[in-house]
C-alpha cells in the first residue's frame, strides 16, 4: 500500500474524529470524562471495560455482594479496550478510537480496493461513501423523511465509531470480507496459514458479534464448494490432519463462548433477551420470516440486487476479476438471506434476532453502492479516477464543515455532567466507597470513571447480580427515601401500560419482552388494550417492552413488605429528571439537596 493512501486515510480520519473531538474541547471548559461519555458511542459498555482491566468478569458493583457466575458477554469486542484502560485509564477510549477507526480505514480502503484494482478510484469511493454518511445528519434536521434516517442508522452502525461495535467488529468483518476474496486462489496453493486466518477471524466474530460467525460461516461453506470442483479429493488426502489442528485451534479460541454458555450467569441472560424456542416456535419464527421477504418493502431493496446481478453477468463478462469480488458480496447478501431460517433450526435458543435484519439492509446497501459505482466506471467509463484530488479535496472540506455543524451546538445535559463531575471532585467522589443511586446511565459511567464502585442500582446490562437481588436494591433504597405508594406506582407504570419503561429497562433491559413470539407473564396478565398489539408485534422486535400486571402487583407488594438494609442504601442521589422522575422528590430528611439544574437533582446523606 503506497505512503499517498496512508496520509489520504489519515485526513480522512482527521476530518472526521480529530474536529469532533477538538470542537468539543475549545467550545467549553469540559471535563474529559464528560468528553468520553458525550462523545463516544456506546457507553453502555464502559463498566464491563472497567470490570475486565480488572480481571473481574462476575461484576456487581457493591462490595456487600459477590456473585458466583460470570457475565455470559461476548468478550473478545471489549479485550483490547480494557487492557488499554488497565494501561491509559480513561484516555484509552480515545486513543483506541483514532487507532481502530484508522485500522478500520485501511482494511475498509483494501477491501474496495481489491474489488477495482486501482488505488484513485477506490479512494474516491471511499471518501465518497463518508461524506455521503456525514452529511445524512444534516439532512435529517432538514427533512423527517425515514428513509434518509433508515440509511444513517444503516451506515453508522456499520462503519461508524460505536464502540465495540462496528469501531472493532468493522476490522474483523472486513478483514475477513478481504480474505474471502481470494478463496480459489488458496484452495488451489493448499495454503495452511490462510485457513488459520479464516479460524482466528471466525473464532473472533463468534465471541464478539456471532450473528456474522454464522454467515460467515455458511458464505465460506458455499464459495469453498463452489470453487472446490475437481480439487476436492486432493484437498482432503493432503488436508486431513490439518483439518483436525484447525478444529482444535477453532475450539480453543472460542472456548470462552462455550464456557459462557454453561457458566454464565442465567438471569443475567434473561436481561439481555435470550429465550427457549420450542419446535412450534421455530415453525413460527420461520413462517413470519418468510412472509417478511415477500413484502414490497423487502423486495424493493432485494429486487435492484438481483437485477444488477443478472445484467453485469450478462453484460460484462470481459471485467471477471472486478465481477467475481462483487459477486461474492451478492453472495453474502444471499447468504444473510437465509442464516436466519438455519439458525432458528439449529439453535435451541436466540436472543436479539433483529440484528439479523439490520446486517441484512447493511449488506443490500453496500452491495448497491459498490455495484452501481462499478457500473458508473465501468459501464459508462466514466473517468473518475482523472479527477480524484479535487473529489478528495472536496470531500475533506465537506467533512469538516459536516462535522463542525453536527458537534458544535452545545448539549445542555454537558453543562449540568460538567457541574456534576466538578461537585465529585470537590467533594472528594473519587476512588471512594459512597454508594451513589442514579436513573442515569450516563451518571453510572461518570462515577464509575472516577475511580468508584459502588452502584445502588446498575445497568442490568453490566452486572452479574440476579434479578431478584437488583430488585431489592432498587425498592430497598427507594423506600429508604421515604417515597410515597403513588411514586413508586409511577415509576413501575401501576397504571398505565409500561411500554418501554426506561428505568426498568434500565435495570432488566430485555427481560419483559413481549411479542407474538414471547411474553414474560402468560398473555391474559395484560391490560386488555395490549393485547391485540403484543400479538401483531413482530418476534424480531425484542425492544417491545411491557411490564404485565402480575408483576407491577408482585413489585407493589415487595415495596409495602420490604424490610431496609441500611448496609445497601446510597449516600449519593443523582437523579435525572426525565418523565418517570419529573416530580421525584427524597422525602428522608437525613438527605440534603446539594445541587439542581434543569436535567439533575443531587442529594448527599452525611453520616
Amino acid at each position: 500500500m503506497r505512503a499517498s493512501n496512508y496520509l489520504f486515510l489519515t485526513l480522512l480520519l482527521a476530518s472526521t474524529l480529530l474536529v469532533k473531538w477538538l470542537i468539543f474541547f475549545i467550545s467549553g471548559n469540559n471535563s474529559i470524562l464528560v468528553g468520553i461519555i458525550q462523545n463516544l458511542k456506546d457507553i453502555q459498555y464502559f463498566p464491563l471495560v472497567i470490570s475486565f482491566s480488572e480481571f473481574n468478569i462476575s461484576p456487581t458493583y457493591l462490595d456487600e455482594i459477590k456473585s458466583s457466575k460470570q457475565i455470559p458477554f461476548p468478550v473478545y469486542g471489549i479485550i483490547i479496550h480494557a487492557i488499554t484502560y488497565k494501561l491509559f485509564g480513561v484516555y484509552s477510549f480515545i486513543i483506541l478510537e483514532f487507532i481502530l477507526q484508522f485500522i478500520f480505514l485501511i482494511i475498509f480502503f483494501r477491501v474496495i480496493n481489491k474489488i477495482f484494482n486501482d488505488d484513485r478510484v477506490s479512494l474516491t469511493f471511499c471518501y465518497c461513501l463518508f461524506t455521503f454518511y456525514l452529511f445524512l445528519p444534516t439532512l435529517l434536521n432538514l427533512t423527517d423523511l425515514k428513509y434518509f434516517e433508515l440509511i444513517f442508522n444503516t451506515l453508522d452502525e456499520n462503519i461508524g465509531t460505536r464502540f465495540p461495535r462496528p469501531l472493532f467488529t468493522g476490522i474483523i468483518i472486513f478483514l475477513f470480507l478481504y480474505y474471502l476474496f481470494d478463496l480459489k486462489k488458496y484452495i488451489i496453493n493448499y495454503d495452511f496459514y490462510y485457513y488459520l486466518k479464516i479460524v482466528i477471524l471466525l473464532s473472533i466474530l463468534l465471541n464478539s458479534f456471532f450473528y456474522y460467525f454464522i454467515i460467515f460461516s455458511l458464505l465460506f461453506i458455499f464459495l469453498f464448494l463452489k470453487d472446490i470442483d475437481e480439487k476436492l479429493l486432493d484437498f482432503k488426502r493432503y488436508f486431513k490432519l490439518k483439518i483436525f489442528y484447525l478444529f482444535i485451534f477453532f475450539i480453543i479460541l472460542s472456548s470462552p463462548f462455550f464456557f459462557q454458555l454453561y457458566l454464565g450467569e442465567e438471569d443475567y441472560s434473561q436481561r439481555i433477551g435470550v429465550i427457549n424456542i420450542n419446535l412450534s416456535q421455530k415453525f413460527f419464527l420461520i413462517e413470519y420470516y418468510l412472509s417478511q421477504l415477500i413484502r414490497l418493502d423487502f423486495l424493493i431493496m432485494f429486487l435492484p440486487c438481483l437485477l444488477i446481478f443478472i445484467v453485469t453477468q450478462n453484460k460484462l463478462k470481459n471485467q471477471i476479476g472486478s465481477l467475481k469480488k462483487i459477486n461474492v458480496l451478492f453472495y453474502l447478501v444471499v447468504t444473510c438471506i437465509v442464516s436466519p431460517i438455519i439458525f432458528f433450526l439449529v439453535s435451541p435458543k436466540i436472543v436479539s434476532i433483529y440484528h439479523f435484519l439490520g446486517i441484512l439492509k447493511f449488506l443490500v446497501l453496500f452491495y448497491l453502492l459498490v455495484s452501481c459505482y462499478y457500473l458508473i466506471i465501468v459501464l459508462f467509463k466514466t473517468k473518475i479516477s482523472k479527477y480524484y484530488i479535487e473529489i478528495i479535496i472536496i470531500s475533506l472540506f465537506l467533512n469538516i464543515f459536516y462535522s463542525y455543524i453536527n458537534n458544535f451546538s452545545v448539549n445542555p445535559q454537558t453543562n449540568s455532567l460538567n457541574e456534576v463531575q466538578k461537585i465529585f471532585e470537590k467533594n472528594n467522589f473519587q476512588r471512594s466507597k459512597n454508594k451513589i443511586f442514579t436513573n442515569d446511565l450516563k451518571i453510572m459511567n461518570l462515577w464509575l470513571l472516577n475511580k468508584n464502585n459502588e452502584l445502588a442500582i446498575s445497568d442490568g446490562f453490566t452486572s452479574s447480580l440476579k434479578n431478584k437481588q437488583i430488585e431489592f436494591n432498587f425498592i430497598n433504597n427507594l423506600k429508604y427515601f421515604k417515597i410515597g405508594n403513588d411514586q413508586f406506582k409511577k415509576l413501575i407504570s401501576y397504571n398505565n401500560i409500561g411500554y418501554r419503561n426506561k428505568f426498568l429497562m434500565m435495570l432488566f433491559i430485555y427481560r419483559y419482552q413481549a411479542n407474538s413470539l414471547y411474553t414474560f407473564s402468560d398473555i391474559d396478565n395484560y391490560e386488555p388494550d395490549v393485547i391485540e398489539r403484543i400479538k401483531k408485534t413482530s418476534p424480531f422486535r425484542a425492544q417491545s417492552q411491557i411490564i404485565p400486571i402480575d408483576e407491577k402487583k408482585r413489585f407493589l407488594k415487595m415495596f409495602d413488605e420490604v424490610i431496609i438494609n441500611e448496609n445497601m442504601i446510597s449516600n449519593l442521589v443523582v437523579i435525572k429528571k426525565d418523565e418517570l422522575f419529573s416530580n421525584f422528590k427524597i422525602k428522608n430528611k437525613i438527605y440534603t439537596l446539594i445541587y439542581s439544574d434543569e436535567i439533575y437533582d443531587i442529594y448527599y446523606k452525611s453520616d
